[in-house]
């Protein structure tokens, strides 16, 4: 068997990879997995996996889970001695070759053990090797971890860092000072205070005949220190800044030797290449002169960007330093790759193809640009449909496209000034990058300025973020979003549907490759209902259909209707309806939260606003201005009905989601 708990959880067993279905299964193996040969009591699993909400048959579903593991293990064709039972607990017996969390303890012991003994070479290789293993952040899937938890995903990232910096400690001993430096550019961004990270990168830079950076380098960590934390910065760092100015490094000199090649490691949350040019999820990716941005908890592809807190500032009693734009002269094409399976969306693609014909796309010197809003559910497809469009209209829009996502998953969205930065450093490049939004917005106009280019805003929460963006001159914009951005002036908004059965079960179809209207329409059909619709939960659905072929439909069907069942279905890796839904939920007013939790565990499958507040209990004020909020929300549905009589109706999965938390609570 072969074990990866360093990102996605991810088996392999004598009869090929499997998956483990179920989100407490999937949590309950993963905590093994991280005390891997050590027996741990069912009170701690039980608080791992549970927390303050732990149900009063947590005991009894545990004994069910292990039960369930092994069969799954069994039917893989391993061993029956894999997970033992205890007096008290239990332990997932694994062999040291087993688990990629084993094999990075083991390479990066050995890379440490050779950088002691003067290998550097050797060491360089081991550290590399064991940081090659993390294809992402463990545990990723299950938001909201129990603190003990999350304090032990928190050491092993810790680790991942240590291993990081030996490793650059490595490569800077044998002399590939610039090969480095993309890395360590990103560990200064993402833990702006960590001083070995500043004080490797001034070093690198110094190294590589860039000291004039390297002083820059050092006015950003000392400014970061004064102003977060009113300390100098620490005595290694004031004293490389001390040598450079010895040596009368203020003189800028050309590097001492050409970059070596040497593949950075990846970020816990990234993935390194797979040799054709292509990052998995939440890695990077950079082909052809291609540069893709997504801010935010998903994929970002391009270079690490520095943050707008570590600007350099002038040196006291020194003039000045205004940044000069060099804007790109050649087109940016900046998109994630066209998306495989879209199925459906005729209408919408058609109306927005036309209204780029008959309208036409911005050109230089118009004063009104073209944006497009396209908002609804998480998982209903905004994002595939989006970049297909911006695909479809390259033509269109001869200087370039961009994409970028404000993904607000972990509840931190990026602010004006991120989005504003992240744009500018792909068009002008980081050193010319201005302080203040104003002094931004005002170089991206110029930057834009007789450009005819497209940009693609993805998952963005509110109008107030992006309407100063989508008024700097961009040729067209389409915005996606979960609200309804009602307040934001835009050509043409619209909400996306849930696919229809038929266009659902030929998603189903195309991405599982197999053709299930031929084998069994009907449950095609079932499932794709309940599914709701949603193009992300029939793809996790055709993803387990891919993985075991041999799945009956009818059954697969019949589990997907069980409404206590179908949550734990609808998850795969990093991606979970669950996890999305309780993000929304959690996004909402405290009061729309109670009304809307109300509604759908005691409501019929649809009501009216006085059937609302007859349920509820709120005064009708209160009731309709919820009611309103819920539906520009896109957590509420308007199935039908005149003014007086609109029937509202919460969204399926949404419901089930809503009255699984209820029943835990209790």
């Amino acid at each position: 068997m072969r074990f990866r708990i360093l990102g996605p959880l991810s088996i392999d067993g004598p009869r090929g990879s499997f998956a483990v279905s179920g989100r407490q299964r999937r949590l309950l193996l993963s905590i093994l997995l991280l005390n891997p040969g050590r027996a741990i009591g069912v009170g701690p699993l039980v608080e791992r996996m549970w927390g303050a909400h732990q149900p009063k048959s947590a005991v009894a579903n545990l004994r069910t889970y292990v039960y369930e593991l092994r069969q799954l293990f069994r039917q893989a064709g391993d061993h029956d001695g894999r997970l033992i039972s205890h007096p008290h607990g239990y332990e997932l017996r694994v062999a040291k070759e087993e688990l990629d969390l084993d094999e990075f303890r083991a390479l990066a012991a050995r890379g440490r053990s050779s950088a002691r003994s003067g290998s550097r070479e050797e060491s360089a290789d081991h550290l590399q090797r064991a940081l090659r293993l993390w294809r992402g952040r463990p545990l990723e899937e299950f938001p909201d971890l129990e603190p003990n938890l999350a304090a032990d995903i928190l050491a092993l990232e810790e680790q991942y860092w240590g291993v990081a910096a030996d490793w650059v400690d490595a490569e800077l001993a044998v002399g590939r000072h610039a090969a480095v430096l993309p890395h360590l550019r990103q560990v200064v961004a993402e833990r702006p205070l960590d001083e070995r990270g500043w004080l490797q990168l001034i070093a690198a830079l110094r190294a590589a005949g860039r000291t004039a950076d390297a002083l820059r380098a050092y006015r950003d960590v000392r400014r970061i220190c004064v102003h977060e934390l009113g300390v100098e910065p620490g005595e290694s760092l004031q004293r490389i800044h001390a040598e450079i100015l010895a040596s009368g490094a203020h003189e800028l000199r050309a590097p001492t030797a050409p970059p070596q090649a040497v593949p950075a490691p990846p970020a816990p949350g990234g993935t390194e290449p797979n040799g054709n040019g292509r990052a998995h999820a939440g890695g990077r990716r950079q082909t052809g002169g291609t540069v893709a941005v997504a801010v935010g908890a998903r994929t970002r592809l391009g270079p690490p960007r520095p943050r707008a807190a570590s600007r350099p500032e002038a040196e006291p009693g020194g003039p000045a330093t205004a940044p000069v734009a060099a804007p790109v002269t050649t087109p940016v094409t900046a998109l994630p790759p066209r998306p495989a399976h879209l199925v459906g969306r005729e209408r919408e693609r058609d109306s927005v193809l036309a209204l780029c014909g008959t309208a036409g796309l911005r050109r230089p010197g118009a004063d009104v640009p073209v944006t497009v809003s396209l908002t609804g559910t998480s998982g209903i497809g905004k994002t595939a449909l989006a970049v297909t469009l911006a695909h479809q209209l390259r033509q269109h829009s001869p200087d370039g496209q961009i994409y970028v996502s404000l993904d607000n998953s972990s509840g931190h969205p990026k602010s004006l000034s991120d989005v504003l930065e992240e744009l500018l450093i792909i068009l002008v490049g980081p050193d010319s990058v201005p302080d203040g939004d104003s002094q931004r917005i005002a170089l991206l106009r110029r930057v834009l300025d007789a450009r005819r280019m497209l940009l693609v805003l993805d998952d963005v929460p509110n109008a107030e973020l992006v309407r100063p963006l989508v008024w700097s001159g961009w040729a067209m914009t389409i915005i996606t979003s979960r609200p309804r951005l009602v307040d934001l002036d835009v050509t043409w908004h619209c909400n996306l549907e849930p696919l229809s059965p038929d266009e659902g079960a030929r998603l189903l179809a195309r991405a599982a490759g197999r053709t299930l209207l031929d084998e069994d329409g009907r449950a095609a059909t079932r499932i794709v209902v309940a599914c709701g619709g949603l193009p992300l939960g029939l793809r996790i659905v055709a993803g387990r259909l891919v993985l075991c072929p041999g799945t009956s439909l009818t059954q697969l069907a019949d589990q997907l209707e069980e409404e206590s069942m179908i949550l734990d279905e609808l998850a795969a890796g990093d991606e979970s309806i669950r996890r999305r839904l309780s993000h929304e939920y959690m996004s909402l007013r405290s009061g729309d939260r109670r009304i809307l939790t109300t509604l759908a565990c005691d409501s019929s499958r649809n009501f009216t606003e006085a059937e609302a507040i007859r349920l509820t209990g709120a005064s009708p004020p209160e009731v309709s201005r919820i009611l309103v909020r819920l539906v520009r929300e896109n957590l509420l549905t308007v199935v039908a009905g005149a003014a007086e009589r609109t029937r509202y109706e919460v969204p399926k999965l949404l419901r089930a989601q809503l009255r699984e938390q209820l029943q835990t609570a209790h």
